[in-house]
């Protein structure tokens, strides 16, 4: 990973170099498309270099064909035909605002994604095609980080292939990581998150530490919703036991739990009408979060689903409601709902993989609690994963009431749903769990 790291480093100094000399104006796009043919074949003898084992070549090839469709898709969009003429063309014009006027603003709010695409443009000019490449590389970053993690938990060579086929061709992943979205951005940043933990709950440093608590307030100045992300990090510091492998409540869980619901509040009383949770518009009773969820509604065309019982304005109805909004957040666009083979297609590669994904959990469940628990180095980060995504599912289900929105805000955690998928069809498949399932009952 150092070595990706350097890579990225060597071709943004290259891109600052050509920048200082003037190469890059408003004007002059010629450059800029040299540029990225450049860095992309460049992109891909460094992966090749670094994985010339005859088993990572289809991983290889999987990478370079998607890489080729996103800058194919880039040069589609800027020179052709527009593929997202909404929100990533006003992205784009308040981006260049900020770049000539330095005023951070997007339709008269402050916004984080103009920091991000606004800071891009101030380093390499104001040049679509230049953005539109640095979310390619975050994408292919967090993808290679993936699938470092899955090396790293010894998944098989097979599934490592399933899953990054998944993360790499899933249909409007490709094209909301191609053009000027914000999607690329957040999907690096929760991969770093991810990637960090890790690291963290393995050796304790605190630098990993920190780097998880930077890249997920990073995510969430992109979006409000990425806090869902910290909730499963802290659920494990509160009650899981490293040295028992065991999830139990102590003392310890109850002072945790209780210092982060204060520091939360704290922040959210202080904040709440802020950027910083801009998506949670200073909602302090059900009635707010009910009337937010409409407005939502309102906003939204094309595939909207309707949620059985509606608007509940009660704390009852409330939580009646959020597990089945969590569950049309993950698996639309639902059947009932289908309008022709389009959905049909990404209910297959979109939202089939979670069912697998939550028959695989509950399974794994049901033999733990059968057969009893066995230990191994996947547990904890399962059971990490599996709350972070019920923390998202429920947060996003009472934002989102559209089928293609669910899947794009799905696709912000790609990563995460990527390593849980993994970890759960190598612990579904491992031989050796099984036998000491046996052994146990």
């Amino acid at each position: 990973m150092k070595n990706l790291v350097y890579l990225y480093s060597y071709q943004m100094i290259l891109i600052c170099c050509l920048v200082l000399l003037g190469f890059f104006n408003a004007d002059n796009s010629i450059y800029s498309i040299i540029l990225v043919l450049f860095f992309s074949i460049e992109f891909f003898l460094f992966w090749l270099k670094e994985n010339n084992k005859e088993t990572d070549m289809l991983i290889f090839l999987m990478f370079f064909l998607a890489f080729i469709i996103r800058i194919i898709l880039v040069y589609y969009d800027v020179n052709i035909n527009e593929i997202d003429p909404g929100d990533c063309r006003d992205f784009r014009i308040a981006a260049e605002n900020f770049f000539y006027t330095n005023q951070i603003s997007f339709r008269g709010e402050f916004s984080g994604t103009i920091l991000f695409m606004g800071i891009i443009y101030k380093i390499f000019g104001p040049q679509r095609i230049i953005l539109q490449y640095c979310g390619i590389l975050c994408f292919f970053g967090a993808s290679s980080i993936v699938y470092s993690i899955l090396k790293r938990y010894a998944v098989s060579q097979k599934t490592c292939i399933v899953c990054m086929a998944w993360m790499l061709f899933t249909p409007l992943n490709i094209i909301n990581t191609s053009i000027s979205n914000r999607e690329a951005f957040i999907i690096f940043l929760v991969t770093c998150s991810l990637y960090c933990f890790i690291l963290w709950i393995e050796n304790k440093k605190k630098r990993y530490f920190f780097g998880m608590l930077l890249s997920t307030v990073l995510g969430m100045i992109l979006h409000s919703g990425i806090i869902g992300v910290f909730v499963g990090y802290v659920m494990w510091m509160a009650f899981y036991d490293k040295k028992r492998q065991k999830i139990h409540l102590r003392m310890r869980t109850i002072v945790i739990l209780c210092f982060t619901g204060i520091t939360i509040y704290y922040l959210y009383q202080s904040l709440g009408g802020t950027w910083i949770f801009a998506k949670f518009g200073e909602m302090e009773d059900v009635l707010d979060i009910t009337t937010k969820a409409a407005g939502y509604q309102g906003e939204e065309i094309g595939s909207t689903y309707v949620i059985p019982g509606g608007n509940s304005t009660s704390i009852l109805g409330m939580l009646l409601s959020t597990p089945l909004r969590a569950i049309y957040f993950v698996l639309s666009p639902m059947p009932w709902y289908w309008r022709g083979g389009m959905d049909f297609i990404l209910f297959m590669f979109c939202s089939f993989p979670h069912i697998i994904m939550i028959f695989l959990f509950c399974k794994n469940l049901f033999l733990d609690i059968k057969c009893g628990h066995v230990k191994d180095d996947n547990f904890s980060l399962i059971i990490v994963l599996m709350v972070s995504c019920l923390a998202i599912s429920i947060i996003f289900g009472w934002g989102v009431r559209n089928a293609g929105t669910a899947i794009r805000h799905r696709d912000k955690f790609i990563s995460i749903y990527t390593v849980l998928l993994a970890l759960l069809l190598k612990r579904g498949t491992n031989e050796t769990d099984f036998e000491k399932r046996k052994e146990i009952s």
